[in-house]
């Protein structure tokens, strides 16, 4: 239990607030009450884990338990974003942003437009941020950079190593073909090119050749 949970269950009635007290409360403190305490209506509201309270709209805010004043900017900072707003209405909650009006939501806990749109702190100049600085550009393009030439030395290292693997087709490690021992020849590869193999000669006994017929002379009578 915060101590703000303590005050809250001490004042166990809790009053209907006036208009006034209303529209003087502050839109940054958003979990308050009012209570009778010795006679008086008192204001108490929730800053961090802490109660403050207050008798008078307007006047300075009290730390319940330290009993030290609470100044305005200490109740702003509770306010996100609070530094990128300007003409700020502490009690209606309107502000400028971009030259476009915006408003705090106590209930969201957020900014928004008049059309009920969320404002984006952290996009581009048409969605209403504020444009980059040049240091912050020239930062950017220095990070850009650094990482190409990292991408870079990478890449190299990889290509170096790739070819320096077994396998891998590189003129640096060809082996030179070897010297034949016949002058002006080297053993270079060469493509085998089928051949019909010649049939085999018997060197056995050789067939007799196969005598003619002899033609018979034909007779002339007398």
């Amino acid at each position: 239990m915060t101590l703000w949970d303590e005050i809250y269950n001490k004042y166990p009635t809790k009053l209907y607030p006036t208009k006034e007290e209303a529209e003087t409360l502050p839109v940054a403190l958003c979990n308050w009450f009012v209570a009778n305490d010795q006679g008086e209506r008192v204001q108490f509201a929730q800053f961090h884990d802490r109660c403050i309270w207050n008798i008078e709209p307007k006047q300075p805010w009290v730390n319940f338990h330290t009993n030290e004043p609470i100044t305005k900017e200490a109740i702003l900072e509770l306010i996100p974003h609070i530094n990128e707003v300007t003409d700020f209405d502490i009690y209606m909650g309107e502000a400028r942003y971009n030259d476009k009006d915006i408003c705090w939501s106590t209930d969201l806990q957020l900014w928004k437009y008049h059309n009920h749109r969320t404002v984006h702190f952290n996009k581009t100049p048409t969605e209403g941020t504020k444009p980059s600085s040049k240091a912050d550009s020239d930062k950017e393009t220095a990070q850009v950079n650094k990482l190409l030439r990292r991408v870079e030395t990478t890449v190299t290292k990889a290509t170096q190593k790739l070819s320096s693997l077994p396998g891998t087709p590189s003129s640096k490690n060809l082996p030179l073909p070897k010297e034949s021992p016949l002058p002006g020849k080297s053993q270079l590869p060469t493509t085998e090119i089928s051949q019909v193999p010649t049939p085999p000669v018997s060197k056995g006994k050789q067939p007799a050749p196969i005598p003619l017929p002899r033609m018979k002379a034909s007779s002339s009578s007398s």
